[in-house]
């Protein structure tokens, strides 16, 4: 698309568009976090049989796992591939499946907020005091703690952009069939 017809389009969209682009970039990088722990632990697997294992695999491994995860989250939020218990809602009509999807979405987002802001605050601290992970490299723990802070900002972002997308398919009564079009996008 291009940059002016990207300006042409409603807020709501640019920002929807902003976030696709974002998720795509945070996926990436947990598919290569993904890729470097399967290298490495079949390396140290390897190693070890011949004596000689990759020094520092496990906190290497650890950390790279809270990439993987956090990196991760706010691209599954979008297309709606988290969990979800679904009791009564299949009864309910669209409005009130719109409703509780927003719910839902709100609260997530409220959650995330929390664990990103103490997230930010714990990556600082570490960062500042040069916090290590006790083990065979000492591993500095901030890298960890910024993936988790940054995913979880991500995720608050998701959520806020599917809240308000959602919030103005309720208002405008333009719901979908089922609560899943509702949170996915």
């Amino acid at each position: 698309m291009k940059r002016n017809e990207e300006q042409s389009l409603p807020l709501l969209a640019r920002l929807e568009g902003g976030m696709g682009r974002i998720n795509q970039i945070s996926v990436s990088l947990a598919g290569l976090s993904l890729l470097l722990m399967a290298v490495i632990g079949a390396a140290d697997v390897v190693g070890s049989g011949f004596g000689k294992p990759v020094v520092g695999a496990y906190e290497l491994i650890e950390t790279l796992m809270v990439v993987t995860i956090f990196m991760s989250v706010a691209a599954a939020q979008r297309k709606g591939a988290h969990i979800n218990v679904e009791l009564v809602k299949h009864m309910l009509g669209a409005r009130a499946q719109a409703g509780l999807a927003l719910l839902g979405i709100l609260v997530s987002g409220g959650l995330f907020l929390l664990v990103a802001y103490y997230g930010w605050f714990a990556t600082l601290k570490s960062f500042a005091s040069g916090e290590i992970r006790q083990g065979q490299l000492g591993f500095p723990v901030w890298p960890a703690r910024l993936a988790l802070a940054l995913g979880s900002s991500l995720m608050v972002l998701q959520c806020l952009v599917q809240a308000a997308s959602t919030l103005r398919s309720f208002v405008r009564g333009d719901l979908p069939a089922t609560a899943t079009a509702a949170v996915s996008h």
